[in-house]
């Protein structure tokens, strides 16, 4: 009897360490965020680490019926690549936010929206499709997420609402705690 629980417990906390490194590791990189229920709204962040971008697509023939519909805005979607079409969004909240900012007296940052295309395609990790609905035209509504730990504050520096020195301050801060 004390020959089996003292061989069973090294594999208890090999176990339990284990588990405790996959949940350290899914924190650190920001695919892990708290969902209290799907947010289907939200055009923008949902979390520091996660930018949503709804994405609503028609269908080709609106005339068509409801399936004809369906399957035709869900392969449009696909066909037209949803990255892209989430960089472009990402792209038009960010400019959105630099001009919100230029009204209260900060300017500066990436300028064009070519070249903010570039710098967001470089660090904006691959998405994933969170969710999928129709709306009563047939039309494809889709979430598009991409999550990268303090994904919200590396653009806030690209497109100069925050200082650089701040994400590290934080990132130290928060090594600390």
């Amino acid at each position: 009897m004390i020959n089996t629980v003292n061989t069973l417990r090294p594999r208890v906390i090999s176990l339990f360490l284990i588990i405790v490194i996959i949940d350290c590791a899914l924190l650190m990189t920001g695919c892990h965020h708290t969902k209290k229920g799907m947010d289907i709204s939200t055009n923008g962040f949902i979390s520091d680490s996660c930018y949503q971008a709804v994405l609503t697509i028609e269908p080709d023939n609106p005339q068509s019926g409801l399936v004809d519909r369906r399957d035709s805005a869900y392969m449009k979607a696909h066909a037209s690549g949803l990255r892209q079409l989430a960089l472009e969004n990402l792209v038009d909240y960010c400019t959105a936010m630099k001009e919100r900012a230029s009204m209260s007296g900060k300017s500066g940052g990436v300028d064009s929206r070519a070249e903010l295309m570039a710098v967001l395609s470089g660090i904006v990790p691959k998405g994933k499709t969170a969710f999928v609905y129709y709306n009563d035209r047939g039309a494809a509504v889709i979430g598009y997420q991409f999550c990268r730990l303090n994904l919200k504050k590396k653009i806030d520096v690209i497109i100069n609402l925050q200082d650089e020195n701040s994400i590290h301050s934080d990132q130290n801060a928060g090594g600390k705690q």
